[in-house]
């Protein structure tokens, strides 16, 4: 089966066009099975919240888990199977090709997968569902595509800051000082801060404080409470946890979960 651009199974709750971009919102039953497809256009999608397999050979699949992000080029073949939990998939497509002031983004021709939503990707899907004027969307939506190019060579970081990332993505929710990373990367503190900054454009805290918010972005889609949320994804408490978040993202947690009700 061939679905065209912006076409996909599921209960479609949200669809915006902005400039080339066409954003997508969709939510899947538990336990949901969607038939084998390819896309006819290359498309970028966010497992927001639930866990699914995606099965794309006859004896080979992956899991799916929630805030993972998938590129998939046109005409890849493949089959999905959804969790005991509801899903929510925010969905990209594109047309045309991109402005010359763009950098290369990704080789199309292969599928990737990255861990965790950049954080500009993040910031278009909160912006999504917060009724953005469409020239602000269009904007967040160029934005997430370079921050998605910049994740994606990875020969454009230092061993030592691929290291960090590994680091920070596996101990995010624990405390986590300078001291420590340096001593078990073996490289000092000073030299981990500077190195950090210059490649990734911010301090080692503010990745690490914008990386627990999208995790705790997808979590907010689910019923846990905004305590257990705030305990699981490394703050303090629900009161840390919620001046954080409105700083990075201009509204509260509550406020956040109301805007995502309404798409139910």
């Amino acid at each position: 089966m061939k679905l065209p651009s912006g076409t996909y199974f599921g209960d479609r709750a949200e669809a915006l066009s902005v400039g080339r971009y066409q954003l997508t919102w969709h939510r899947y039953p538990p336990k949901e099975r969607l038939p084998a497809h390819v896309h006819t256009h290359p498309y970028l999608s966010v497992a927001v919240s639930g866990k699914y397999q995606e099965c794309f050979s006859a004896n080979k699949e992956m899991q799916v888990n929630p805030m993972q992000v998938l590129l998939r080029p046109s005409g890849y073949r493949h089959a999905n199977t959804f969790g005991k939990e509801a899903g929510w998939c925010f969905n990209l497509d594109w047309e045309g090709k991109f402005p010359d002031w763009m950098p290369e983004l990704f080789s199309l021709d292969q599928p990737k997968n990255w861990e965790v939503s950049p954080w500009e990707l993040t910031l278009l899907m909160h912006a999504s569902i917060m009724d953005f004027a469409e020239d602000e969307l269009n904007l967040l939506a160029d934005e997430a595509m370079i921050g998605l190019g910049k994740y994606a060579h990875t020969n454009r970081y230092t061993e030592k800051v691929t290291s960090m990332l590994e680091y920070l993505h596996g101990r995010y929710a624990e405390p986590c000082s300078l001291e420590e990373m340096g001593l078990t990367l073996k490289v000092h503190p000073v030299y981990l801060s500077r190195i950090f900054k210059r490649v990734m454009g911010m301090t080692i805290g503010q990745y690490l404080r914008r990386l627990r918010i999208t995790k705790s972005w997808g979590d907010l889609w689910g019923n846990e409470s905004l305590t257990g949320i705030a305990h699981d994804r490394g703050f303090c408490d629900q009161a840390h946890y919620s001046k954080t978040f409105k700083n990075l993202l201009g509204q509260t947690p509550s406020q956040a979960r109301k805007k995502m009700r309404k798409l139910e």
